[in-house]
């Protein structure tokens, strides 16, 4: 299981959903992943929205929500993060 970011939390009862792709220096877009809450957490702020997504389904997110490669546990920088309000 990977905490995947999102743009907002998932609605109750539905499979929509948008995901936090961040393009690199290079062009390339990538997917940030992290292996648990906290590590999500630190790498992307206390407000990021955040969904639980079985490693096994990346494939089938990368058909909908292109990216070119899978950060896992990277920080983002400060001006990439989510904020309340903002």
């Amino acid at each position: 299981m990977l905490y995947v970011p999102c743009t907002t939390p998932p609605l109750p009862g539905t499979d929509v959903l948008s995901l936090d792709l961040v393009e690199l220096t290079d062009g390339r877009m990538a997917l940030p992943t992290y292996s648990a809450l906290d590590r999500l957490i630190d790498g992307c702020g206390p407000d990021q929205p955040w969904v639980v997504l079985p490693s096994s389904k990346l494939e089938e997110i990368g058909e909908s929500a292109p990216y070119d490669v899978i950060l896992l546990d990277v920080p983002l920088p400060e001006d990439v993060r989510r904020r309340v309000g903002g």
